[in-house]
């Protein structure tokens, strides 16, 4: 939950929850997937074919507290 953004290694956790391809994970990815266009491209390549991680998108004020939780 924040920015989607390079700096931030987005890609990173991406890659590390694929090489766990046994672990039964799911990752939700929450943030503006519009702000940098090119990087989410990236990711998108990255999840295309990982079933357990998701790009949300931005989460709605009133989802946040439960999605902390």
């Amino acid at each position: 939950l924040g920015q989607i953004n390079q700096h931030k290694g987005v890609h990173t956790l991406l890659e590390a929850v694929r090489l766990l391809s046994q672990a039964n994970i799911e990752l939700s990815i929450y943030g503006d997937l519009n702000r940098f266009p090119n990087y989410v491209a990236k990711l998108k390549r990255i999840v295309a074919e990982d079933t357990r991680i998701h790009l949300r998108g931005l989460a709605q004020p009133d989802e946040i507290s439960t999605l902390l939780q």
